[in-house]
């Protein structure tokens, strides 16, 4: 079974916008001093904004500062089981040459409304 071709998605001038002031924070705030892959070497980015599906974590091993007995596993956080609680607002840089993602937190660039 073949995959259907898609259309490209063209940015809207609103897009292009946030875009742009993501690519101004960060830059300001120092987070792309270089353009340059950390893997390929290569300079093309494609941006794109995400939310990235979010489930809290919660501790599971005790705090008694102890090792765990030979042959336990030593995990200290595990997944709470059940659906997605919440999303973290994102935007991501990725290479188009070799697929290398840098996720920045919207929230935390103070580009998210309320």
């Amino acid at each position: 079974m073949s995959v259907p071709p898609t259309m490209p998605h063209i940015p809207t001038s609103s897009e292009q916008a946030k875009w742009s002031k993501a690519l101004e924070v960060l830059r300001e705030r120092g987070a792309l001093r270089d353009d340059t892959c950390p893997e390929c070497g290569h300079h093309d980015w494609n941006v794109d904004f995400v939310a990235i599906a979010a489930m809290p974590l919660s501790a599971t091993e005790s705090t008694t500062g102890l090792p765990p007995p030979p042959g336990a596993v030593n995990i200290f956080f595990a997944l709470r089981l059940g659906s997605v609680s919440g999303y973290i607002p994102a935007c991501t840089l990725t290479c188009t040459t070799c697929g290398y993602t840098k996720i920045f937190n919207l929230n935390k660039l103070g580009l998210m409304a309320g």
